[in-house]
């Protein structure tokens, strides 16, 4: 997984695209490189693609339901922060409109905080788990001597 921790998904240099895969699959992502005739590359790569999910909701006080639209990430399983795909795949590839491109940039921007505090808390268990570790090593070592010393450091 690459290192997002410094980006941010409101980049200039990035380019925001709207794919739609043969499988009437539509992605929403960013790009390093902007695609002119996606027919001419033999492959995109795609930085934290979304999907576009609807969800129904009743709304008691109209008496109806309501459809509401969200971005989700387009593997959410997966490790991964780039995706390449073969241009055999692609039906078309658009521009966002600014609208579209300021929701998906805070849904991304959400999406990363939540990697680089997941991140940090595995770290830090990681970091607690060695402590832990290197303390049962000690109590075994000083079991073994058959003598245990307990010293305060404060």
């Amino acid at each position: 997984m690459i290192d997002r921790s410094d980006y941010h998904p409101y980049h200039e240099d990035m380019y925001y695209k709207i794919v739609v895969l043969k499988n009437e699959e539509t992605l929403f992502c960013a790009m390093e490189k902007d695609v002119v005739n996606f027919v001419e590359e033999r492959y995109l790569k795609m930085i934290e693609p979304m999907v576009l999910q609807e969800m129904q909701e009743f709304d008691p006080e109209l008496q109806k339901r309501t459809k509401f639209h969200f971005l989700n990430p387009w593997m959410p399983l997966a490790d991964s922060d780039e995706y390449v795909i073969g241009t055999e795949m692609v039906k078309s590839v658009a521009n966002m409109a600014d609208p579209i491109k300021k929701q998906y940039q805070m849904s991304v921007s959400k999406l990363i905080n939540i990697k680089v505090n997941h991140r940090h808390e595995v770290e830090k268990q990681n970091e607690n788990k060695l402590i832990e570790s290197k303390v049962m090593d000690f109590l075994r070592q000083e079991s073994i001597t058959g003598t245990v010393r307990i010293v305060d450091e404060e």
